[in-house]
């Protein structure tokens, strides 16, 4: 037979006993399934049924009757519950002759035992019957099962399942024969699994038994025999206690690393062979007793870790050296045995290590600590915590707090000192003074019955979580004081006693009694307007919670006023007056706060010397103060200083006119652009404010996305320094667009809150510390973009010449314009008179004229007041030719400015070009496609003299033109409609398009709603008609303005559109028989175009073009001549002769034709 290695695991049982008598009464039967349980496991054991009940001897049979439920309890083998319903305890563990008494009742299929709590079954090895029966698998409905012991050679694997059967075992114990010869006993296997057995921590095997177990944690006691075990790493039993190798015949290796936490290994008498495994105690077991006696086979040398376990014996083992700690440290009948040579006494004094002599005891225990300090075996006041390493002493508080004691640590040593120290503490009481005027501070008392008076056992003191700094210990009274600087958070007044063994906390602490008292106070300015008050005094603790106010002296009913209190200590309170202006005079002071109610009457607030505004002008440098200066005021002084820590310029201003609210001072020089203190020194008091002489301003302002909704907004211009602190007021409200870190000097970045943003105009401000700057006309939040099908509607599905994407008409070619009505095409007879003096452009065509002048730049404030005007007609230089090549034309005229002292830095040029080639200019962010002999005119304004004084000035630039008072257009049914001369944006009051009807050629003028300004940046333009002036009864003379930001190089860009409306072929005869033909063929429609491009630092305005119109599709016709215009075009006489500039061009009637499209 061959010979496995087998682990044998031997359990300590603890079986709960359960008193059973012989003579008990039962009042009740057993349930039927557990009496035939009872029969069964009496057939199945060998004891026979047909007899009465008792006891026999080893190898006798016992005969008993279980035809009733009180044979079966009143038996040797079973014991009841008291009132006889269920079977509790099964014991059947007497070594008794197996007896065959007929097959197993075949009724039981598994037993049925829900009250029973242990089962003890042995059977004689030598049994052959129901050798098929595996008594494990019926061991199914045991719940209550908490210990089952078998002895059993038929015992096979067991049965696990999800059902839990042995949900309360604790204890396990199976068990073979040694004399058993069945094979397949032998080579049993049981497998544990936690959801089997979630509770089983006692657990023996004997021979011939492999066990697996899925959660080896819970083990606490095994038996190893061989290594038949998984997993056979033993450390994974962390939980296991004691561990027994005994009744080996066989040689085993020692298994290890051994658990943490085990206590006991017994191996005495073995088989063990080999060395000692090096990792043996790697896992640091220092509570563990190893017991290696009588097994010759181990060999090695053991190692300095086994001086860190509880005791060791190893007699009669070939081990051939142990460390020095055993022969020299430990007792050598209780704790050590061992065959070899112990050290010499001498030898022994060099082992042993203090980590220090000074110790610290708590509640009168301490520890001493080192290496090789031994077991304490030899000085019976010393406790063993941890073997070498830790010992546990005690002295007796009563004998004093600091004590010296001696120990011995050898058998022939001698005892060694040791300096100990209390540290624990008891607390009496606690006084608190919330101000002690010896300290300036909060002082404690903490009087202890029990504390160390050495100061570095001090405890440490905290109150309301502020530190208390010690200042001294009173030995006589056992008191120490201390110190807190700031005063407690809130209405926290505990006090926190610690130290690293010990915390008490006193939740109510005694304090000292002072009353409130107010003893001195100060106004915060001084020299107003005031803000807060301050006062001084003594107000006790969370004055905080208090409120300040003032009454009237005549009638304590009357409210005058308040002060919120904003901070404050035992000392000082500091309140915000809570409206302005304060009330001034005599008053009476309420103040009321925990510490107690103080009043202070009569309490006088004077008037303030106050700065309410300044006004500043540069170009005749003085200063308007408007305020309260009291009476005597011609004797003061004004000082402008720098508010720059880089600068410290100065400026003097010399009063020439002042009364009580109003000083006027003139400035030698006017300061530069900055931020700039002013004070004010009067009789009655100092007053200070500050003035900028602001340059913060917007330039432009892009939106991302340009469409709605945007979600963020980026504002280009000079904002100064820390601009992302600053606010963005958007119609007066601040949560519309919150500014982010990026910002710098000059760009602020923010984000939208899209729920709050509305369409249209908008006004902006931003709020700087740099100064303020605000506009209506440059920031205009889009509306939500049209669907396709409004699109289609809007645009007669894009004129047939197009469809609609996002909205927006996309056209077949480039050459279709305005929603892909008008195209490009030709007419000779349209000619642009350009003035040699003057950069003012007329059309015509044929007998008809437009005339679009620049005529004065304006500079307004945020109310759109003229700040400064400049007039641009009839101040123009003759033109400069500058043009390059032949294909474009560039004429250059220059504003004079030379003899203007406020504009003699500033620059003003206007340029017309003409080109006879299509191309593509960008503006901006947008790319323009102008057609062929278009004519451009771009205006460029430089260095600007913007206002400093002025709250955010901007620029607007004025054109003028003749519009009709009245206007109509007969239809073809004689009609007659009504036209609009202006049309604005949708839901806003700037312009979109202006149309001017005379004869029949209609003017039609388009404006986009955005300019180009400093840094090739796009941005919003407001676009309005400024007024109207009447000629005549037909016509008026309109006066457009475009206005734009604080800029030093600003762009504009209206579109301007005369339309030849040809009514003979609109409306034709009807007696004609070639009527149709007409109709399509003529009905023409003739537009000049006039557009403004940006390019870098210009004002532009880019012309010209015809567009013609046939009844099936609008064409764009290039300007074909280019005349000089400077008088009238009839005068003969005039000396400057017209310049003409022809581009020719062939067009034939066939290339004609061949643009038209079919009806719409």
């Amino acid at each position: 037979m061959q010979t496995n290695l087998v682990l044998l695991f031997f359990v300590l049982v603890l079986s709960c006993c359960v008193s059973s008598s012989a003579a008990a009464a039962t009042n009740q039967s057993l349930p039927n399934d557990e009496l035939w349980s009872a029969i069964w496991l009496l057939q199945y054991s060998g004891r026979r049924t047909d007899a009465g009940a008792g006891a026999g001897g080893t190898g006798t049979s016992v005969h008993i009757n279980a035809s009733t439920s009180d044979d079966i309890c009143n038996g040797a083998y079973f014991s009841c519950s008291i009132d006889g319903g269920h079977i509790i305890k099964v014991n059947m563990f007497d070594n008794v002759t197996f007896v065959y008494d007929g097959d197993l009742p075949s009724n039981v299929t598994s037993l049925i035992l829900p009250m029973v709590q242990s089962i003890d079954i042995y059977v004689n090895s030598s049994t052959k019957y129901f050798e098929s029966v595996n008594l494990l698998d019926y061991l199914t409905n045991l719940s209550s099962l908490s210990t089952l012991r078998l002895y059993d050679p038929r015992l096979k694997m067991v049965s696990t399942t999800t059902t839990t059967p042995f949900s309360s075992l604790q204890s396990l114990t199976l068990g073979l024969s040694s004399n058993n010869n069945n094979n397949n006993n032998n080579n049993i296997t049981l497998s544990f699994e936690e959801l089997v057995f979630p509770n089983l921590t006692i657990f023996g095997i004997e021979l011939g038994v492999m066990t697996n177990f899925t959660y080896p944690e819970t083990i606490k006691r095994l038996n190893i025999q061989t290594n038949s075990i998984t997993p056979s790493n033993i450390s994974l039993y962390y939980s296991l206690l004691e561990l027994n190798i005994n009744n080996i015949n066989q040689t085993l290796l020692l298994p290890s690393p051994l658990p943490k936490y085990l206590k006991n290994v017994t191996t005495t008498n073995n088989s063990l062979s080999g060395n000692v495994p090096l990792d043996l105690l790697l896992n640091d077991p220092f509570n563990l007793n190893l017991d290696l006696e009588n097994n010759m086979g181990l060999t090695g040398k053991l190692s300095n870790d086994f001086c860190y376990i509880q005791s060791l014996f190893i007699q009669n083992t070939s081990i051939t050296a142990v460390p020095d700690c055993w022969g020299c440290l430990a007792s050598p009948t209780t704790r050590f045995s061992s065959s070899l040579p112990l050290p010499l006494p001498s030898d022994c004094k060099k082992l042993i290590q203090f980590d220090s002599h000074d110790l610290v005891s708590f509640q009168g225990r301490f520890t001493i600590s080192g290496n090789m300090i031994g077991w304490s075996d030899f000085d019976s006041n010393l406790k063993l915590i941890y073997p070498n390493k830790q010992l546990e002493g005690t002295i007796d508080l009563d004998k004093g707090l600091s004590q010296q004691k001696n120990y011995t640590f050898l058998s022939t040593g001698q005892p060694i000192p040791f300096n100990i120290n209390e540290v624990g503490f008891k607390v009496h009481s606690v006084m608190v003074d919330p101000y002690n005027p010896e300290y300036q501070a909060i002082s404690i008392a903490i009087f202890y019955d029990i504390v160390n008076p050495l100061t570095q056992y001090q405890p440490s003191i905290l109150f309301g979580g502020s530190i208390c700094h010690f200042i001294q210990f009173d030995l006589f009274s056992n008191t120490t004081l201390c110190t807190v600087t700031s005063p407690p958070n809130g209405s926290n007044l505990s006090i926190q006693i610690s130290n690293s063994y010990q915390n008490q906390t006193i939740n109510d602490p005694d304090i000292v009694t002072k009353h409130t008292e107010i003893k001195s106070y100060k106004f915060d300015p001084p020299y107003g307007p005031f803000n807060n008050l301050t006062l001084y005094g003594y107000f006790g603790f969370n004055s905080m919670d208090g409120t300040l106010t003032f009454t009237s002296l005549e009638d304590e009913n009357v409210n005058v006023g308040g002060c919120t209190i904003i901070q404050s200590n035992q000392t000082y309170i500091q309140c915000e007056f809570e409206k302005q202006p304060i009330t001034i005079g005599p008053t009476k002071l309420n103040l009321n706060i925990p510490n107690g109610n103080y009043n202070f009457a009569p309490f006088y607030i004077p008037a303030p010397i106050n700065i309410e505004s300044i006004i500043h002008s540069i170009e005749f440098p003085f200063l308007i103060l408007n305020g309260y200066f009291g009476k005597d005021t011609q004797g003061g002084k004004i000082y402008i200083n720098s508010s720059s820590s880089i600068s410290s310029s100065s400026y003097s201003c010399i009063i020439t006119d002042s009364n009580a609210t109003y000083i006027k001072c003139n400035l030698s020089q006017s300061p530069p652009q900055g931020v700039y203190i002013v004070k004010v020194q009067v009789a009655d008091g100092d007053a200070q404010s500050t003035i900028t002489i602001s340059s913060t301003k917007i330039t432009s302002i892009q939106l991302i996305p340009p469409t709605f909704p945007p979600t963020t907004m980026i504002l280009n211009g000079y904002f100064g320094v820390n601009s992302n602190q600053g606010l963005i007021y958007i119609n007066n409200n601040t949560n519309i667009c919150t500014i982010i870190k990026q910002s710098n000097e000059t760009m602020i970045q923010c984000t939208f809150n899209s729920t709050l943003l509305v369409s249209g105009q908008t006004n902006v401000t931003v709020n700087m510390q740099n100064g303020n700057y605000s506009s209506n006309t440059i920031l205009f939040i889009p509306y939500p973009s049209p669907s396709n099908e409004e699109c289609m509607v809007r645009t007669n599905n894009c004129s047939g010449h197009g469809k609609c994407v996002d909205g927006i008409c996309q056209c077949v070619g480039l050459d279709w314009y305005d929603d892909c009505k008008f195209k490009i095409s030709s007419d000779e007879n349209v000619k642009v008179l350009v003035n040699s003096s003057n950069p003012t452009i007329s059309f015509t065509h044929v007998s008809y004229k437009l005339q679009f002048d620049l005529v004065a730049i304006q500079e307004l404030d945020i109310n759109n007041q003229i700040i400064k005007e400049l007039h641009t007609t009839n101040n123009w230089n003759n033109y400069t030719d500058t043009s390059t090549n032949n294909q474009l034309k560039s004429l250059e005229y220059q504003l004079s400015l030379t003899n203007n002292n406020i504009f003699n830095n500033t620059n003003i040029i206007s340029t017309i070009q003409v080109s006879n080639n299509s191309r593509t200019i960008q503006f901006g962010d947008e790319s323009i496609y102008i057609g062929n002999n278009s004519i451009k005119s771009t205006v460029s304004i430089k260095d600007w003299p913007y206002s400093t004084v002025s709250e955010s000035p901007h620029l607007v630039v004025l054109f003028s033109t003749t519009i009709n008072n009245n206007q109509t257009i007969i239809g073809c049914d004689g009609s007659i409609n009504q036209v609009e001369t202006f049309q604005s944006f949708q839901d806003s009051d700037s312009i979109e398009f202006i149309r001017i009807i005379s004869n029949d050629i209609q003017f039609f003028g388009q404006f986009l709603p955005f300019v180009i300004s400093d840094n090739n940046k796009s941005t919003y333009s407001k676009i309005e008609l400024i007024n109207t002036t009447r000629i005549n009864d037909q016509q008026s003379i309109a006066l457009i303005g475009i206005h734009l930001p604080q800029c030093q190089l600003c762009l504009i860009d209206p579109q301007f559109v005369p339309l030849e409306i040809d009514l003979s072929s609109q409306c034709p005869s009807s007696n004609s028989q070639t009527s149709d033909k007409k109709e399509e063929e003529h009905m023409s429609w003739y537009f000049i175009a006039s557009i403004v491009l940006m390019t870098s630092g210009a004002l532009a305005i880019l012309s010209c073009f015809v567009f013609k119109k046939t009844d099936r599709q609008i064409k764009f016709i290039p300007l074909t001549e280019f005349e000089d215009n400077s008088s009238d075009s009839n005068n003969n006489n005039n000396t400057n002769n017209p310049t003409i500039l022809r581009f020719h061009r062939d067009y034939n009637d066939d290339e004609d034709n061949n643009h038209k499209d079919k009806d719409d």
